[in-house]
């Protein structure tokens, strides 16, 4: 699985896929469901982009999206030629102003050496319009030696380049290195994880543009880490600040350098820990992060079994991390864990997963389970019949969740994709929309991806056994002829009052009139050479802070021309 996340826009992955075959001319490939809603619907309607027709027959699969606005996504997959069987090939679709060019196989920038399966699990991330980056993993197969070939595909300005080579670091084992997550905080400046396959964790940087040697990240030894660790998500605050998770482990980038690895601080927690397995973080400011996945504990309660896992959430406020393992969702179930969780500010998240049912419960594999917080306070939302694969929020209490009802391989029914729209906090869950048939057989849907750049606009893609699918409540952009007056520059931010606390501190702002609508607030700490990530409120909370220290700060409006002039310096001293 795989994860990023943006001030407002959040994109979660998770690689539930499955295959099918088809036609360039047979626009089954990719069924873009496309509807517009209000503040009280969020219902799909189909429209049907196609594959380019160079491509002829194949098999395709789409398992990622991202949109910078409501309008402009970019959904990535792979295609395999069932012609040339020359392996899964790189398949990118793009949705430009509200339509979606053919899917096509981007050309090489490079010679595929013999035995190249191409692109695997490829992710996305578009931190603004026209500015996407692309990575995948390619397994290469020469008679009885495996490598593996990590790979990027950058569109810079609107203009996409072509697929290029990453550059593993020294000493990493080629036999199965991986990237399993992507975060990009803004155009040409993103982080992506995943494992060597031996005995390190890997992170590789794009720094403006050009991508880093990669890092090897090597684990401390722990009962709660594997002998092959591998990290599974990363969210990035800001350009070279990022914070990555995955099994037991917890690692950080700071200002462009990569930490040691450690093992997840797992506190309050009153029964035994025999077992930890992170899935996805989110981290709306630096050092206030939510990580989530699932514990194991000795000391279960009576109506759990002997082996039950339970979903958990790994709060980090200011640096200061906390654990809570959730009840049961129902109390009957075998094990319950979270898979995704998305928060738009600190302290208001969503999480989602699956949990497992007890013996002779209803006839699906695997049923929904899902969580919010508030103010840092977990509270179980509901739990329903499938699995929610990922969240997406546009804000806080405005979210869609992405699942889906398997029952095809118990022959119990029709699958079918589900939906669960979130608005202004008030879980909406929606019937089978997404359910095609061909004949009499019913086609299941595994939504796999998920991305809302504006509340109430978002965007899932997913695969099934007979169907591919884009699907979107945005309604594309129609032209008129009505004059829009351009924005205006922010002014200079005025600083009306500061408040320290041990490690942190509150700003409030006040803006001059005259001046441009700011959209955002950024801080920062170092004389202006890193701000951090815009927050819409006037009340900045500058964090990661060191007690009883002098700091030196300046805050910026930002707004769609950009960012402004910074204020005057000023300074505090922590309690």
């Amino acid at each position: 699985m795989s994860r990023t996340q943006h001030s407002g826009r959040t994109s979660i992955h998770l690689l539930r896929l499955a295959s099918i075959i088809v036609t360039a001319a047979a626009i089954v490939v990719g069924a873009v469901l496309i509807e517009s809603a209000t503040a009280s619907t969020s219902a799909y309607t189909v429209t049907s982009p196609s594959l380019a027709a160079a491509l002829g027959t194949g098999v395709a699969v789409i398992n990622d999206v991202s949109c910078a606005s409501a309008v402009d996504c970019v959904a990535v997959g792979s295609f395999t030629s069932s012609v040339t069987n020359s392996g899964a090939s790189l398949l990118v679709g793009v949705e430009s102003s509200g339509t979606w060019t053919p899917f096509t196989v981007p050309s090489l920038g490079f010679t595929a050496p013999a035995g190249s399966s191409r692109i695997t699990s490829p992710l996305v991330d578009c931190p603004s319009v026209g500015n996407c980056t692309i990575i995948g993993n390619d397994q290469i197969s020469n008679g009885a030696v495996l490598t593996s070939m990590l790979v990027t595909l950058d569109e810079t300005n609107g203009t996409w380049g072509e697929v290029q080579q990453l550059t593993l670091p020294v000493g990493t084992a080629a036999d199965g290195a991986g990237l399993n997550a992507l975060s990009c905080s803004s155009a040409g400046n993103c982080a992506s994880v995943g494992s060597d396959n031996y005995n390190s964790n890997l992170a590789v940087n794009e720094v403006n543009g050009v991508w880093q040697t990669g890092v090897a990240l090597v684990a401390p030894s722990s009962p709660l880490i594997s002998m092959n660790p591998s990290l599974a998500s990363v969210d990035c605050a800001s350009d070279g600040n990022c914070t990555a998770v995955g099994e037991g482990q917890l690692v950080s980038e700071v200002n462009g350098v990569w930490g040691g690895v450690q093992v997840l601080p797992v506190t309050g927690e009153t029964m035994t820990v025999t077992g930890l397995a992170t899935s996805s973080i989110s981290c709306p400011v630096a050092n206030d992060c939510v990580v989530v996945g699932s514990i194991a504990l000795v000391g279960s309660p009576p109506n759990a079994a002997a082996d039950t896992t339970y979903a958990f959430v790994d709060q980090e406020s200011s640096g200061v991390w906390s654990t809570q393992a959730l009840p049961l969702a129902p109390s009957s179930a075998l094990a319950d864990a979270f898979t995704s969780v998305a928060c738009p500010a600190v302290g208001d998240c969503v999480a989602v997963g699956d949990f497992t049912p007890s013996k002779g419960g209803p006839d699906y594999l695997l049923g929904g389970l899902s969580a919010t917080s508030s103010n840092g306070v977990w509270t179980l939302q509901n739990s329903a019949a499938g699995y929610y694969n990922s969240v997406a929020c546009a804000g806080v209490g405005n979210c869609v969740i992405a699942g889906g009802i398997d029952r095809l391989a118990l022959d119990a029914g029709p699958s079918y994709a589900t939906y669960t729209p979130i608005v202004n906090g008030v879980f909406a869950p929606q019937a089978a929309t997404f359910t095609y048939v061909k004949g009499s057989l019913v086609i299941p849907y595994g939504n796999v991806s998920a991305s809302c750049p504006t509340v109430l606009m978002c965007t899932v893609v997913g695969d099934g056994l007979g169907q591919i699918f884009v699907a979107s409540t945005a309604t594309p952009t129609v032209e008129t002829t009505t004059t829009v007056a351009p924005a205006k520059r922010v002014g200079i931010p005025m600083v009306e009052k500061v408040t320290p606390a041990k490690r942190s501190a509150l700003v409030k702002i006040k803006m001059p009139s005259g001046g441009g609508t700011p959209t955002g607030y950024q801080y920062s700490i170092n004389n202006g050479r890193t701000f951090s990530k815009p927050v819409n409120a006037t009340t900045l909370k500058i964090t990661g802070l060191v007690p009883k220290h002098r700091y030196v700060a300046v805050v910026r409006a930002v707004n769609s021309v950009g960012a402004g002039t910074f204020s005057k310096r000023f300074a505090f001293k922590t309690t």
